[in-house]
């Protein structure tokens, strides 16, 4: 805690709201909602954070200083409220 993730980790937050704010956006224009619809929705953002964390793994060989932002972000309490809370706040 107390740490500053850099720009990088700021735009791993901008860009998760932006999934997430997009991902709600279909679900609210759907018109039949199933247990379907909801599995994938949970399973693309599950993908999505998934797909994130393996690329900081091996980002850090090219030189980018993506290296392990995900690792940083996930854990943050602060992280987590803005995911879930500007999207549903905008939408």
């Amino acid at each position: 805690m107390g740490q500053d993730g850099g720009i990088y980790a700021e735009g791993f937050l901008m860009f998760t709201v932006l999934v997430i704010a997009m991902q709600l956006k279909v679900m609210s224009m759907t018109c039949t909602k199933t247990y379907i619809n909801w599995a994938m929705w949970v399973l693309s953002f599950v993908g999505y954070l998934f797909f994130a964390w393996i690329y900081g793994l091996f980002s850090g060989i090219d030189g980018n200083d993506w290296y392990h932002i995900v690792n940083f972000a996930l854990p943050q309490a602060q992280f987590w409220l803005a995911v879930f809370a500007i999207p549903t706040l905008f939408i």
